[in-house]
């Protein structure tokens, strides 16, 4: 599945929409968004949209210097995780990061998900893989989104990614 957005506005209502979609999933439990991209990409602001459609208040702001941030109030916690600043796989355990992985319920957002190759580190749970692009050349606001659903039957995927 690929969208395209034309703004930080267009962004933040596409992971809006993912999230108000999941809220909203008979199938609901456990999600993962692994967002790859270059700095400033829009990583953050899919992500903002996200939490809001999961019906959590407040500003969603990127977690590199704490790795991770936790938000609640909505239908499923939200983990917001960004890989940027660690050498290796072993620093996931620096934070708890299997213990996250291992809720009952939650909603996952991890940037920079392929930090370290093939995300083998990620639990065996619904996972929607993002890879985002720019095309500068075309418009220096345009970033492309590359969705890939994995362990998603084409239900919950059709349910969840209506956009």
């Amino acid at each position: 599945m690929i969208c395209k957005t034309y703004s930080f506005e267009q962004t933040y209502r596409l992971g809006k929409k993912f999230g108000l979609n999941i809220a909203e999933s008979k199938e609901g439990g456990r999600f993962i968004f692994a967002l790859n991209g270059g700095l400033g990409c829009g990583k953050t602001a899919f992500v903002s949209g996200l939490a809001h459609g999961l019906g959590i208040d407040g500003p969603v702001l990127s977690p590199s210097f704490t790795i991770v941030k936790e938000y609640t109030g909505g239908v499923y916690p939200l983990y917001h995780i960004d890989l940027y600043r660690l050498l290796e796989s072993s620093d996931l355990m620096s934070f708890d990061f299997y213990e996250y992985a291992g809720s009952e319920k939650f909603v996952m957002a991890v940037e920079w998900a392929d930090k370290f190759g093939d995300m083998g580190y990620l639990p065996d749970a619904p996972t929607i893989i993002g890879e985002i692009s720019q095309d500068i050349e075309e418009d220096e606001n345009l970033r492309i989104f590359k969705f890939k659903f994995i362990n998603i039957d084409e239900k919950l995927k059709k349910e969840i990614s209506t956009i």
